[in-house]
């Protein structure tokens, strides 16, 4: 097992951890609901794993032309939050870095690349990255300009902490 596998699990346990306990949900202020989106819908919390539909890559997106930069700081375990930087490519590719703020592997910045393919499901409200190493992340669409991470069964996180990656105002490839 390589040590970016080892801390990809541990970030995922660790974010999901974070988000399903009251500390953190508390820590954000309470139960507020994010706002709806007038272009998708967000996912009920109490549905099922959505249907899956796939959309071919070069589709329309409901964020703009492609390519697009997309980046955030999203909420960490152990460190005070995770850089995300995302490219996504018209023909179905994507990258992606996390960047892990003030953390550090041999004296380097905690920084860990990936990349795969991308596709839009549930009628283009879940985008749906499949990378490389086995990884899955799932994303909803939030108007114009932001992408919202989601669960691994792609239901939204119930806190009030932030997980959205903004889209860049220029494409910014790594």
């Amino acid at each position: 097992m390589t040590l970016r596998s080892v801390v990809m699990a541990g970030l995922a346990a660790g974010l999901l951890g974070c988000a399903l306990s009251a500390g953190c949900a508390a820590r954000g202020g309470g139960s507020a609901q994010p706002p709806r989106s007038a272009i998708i819908e967000p996912l009920p919390t109490d549905a099922g794993p959505p249907t899956l539909r796939p959309v071919a890559p070069g589709a329309a997106f409901a964020a703009g032309a492609l390519p697009a930069t997309y980046a955030g700081v999203v909420p960490c375990a152990d460190c005070p939050g995770i850089r995300w930087t995302l490219n996504l490519y018209p023909d179905g590719v994507f990258r992606q870095r996390l960047e892990y703020l003030e953390r550090s592997v041999d004296g380097r910045p905690a920084r860990f690349d990936d990349s795969g393919r991308w596709t839009l499901e549930a009628n283009g409200g879940l985008l749906v990255l499949r990378g490389d190493g086995g990884s899955t992340d799932l994303f909803a669409p939030r108007g114009d300009d932001t992408l919202r991470k989601l669960d691994a069964e792609g239901r939204e996180i119930p806190t009030t902490l932030n997980y959205d990656l903004k889209r860049a105002p220029a494409f910014a490839p790594f």
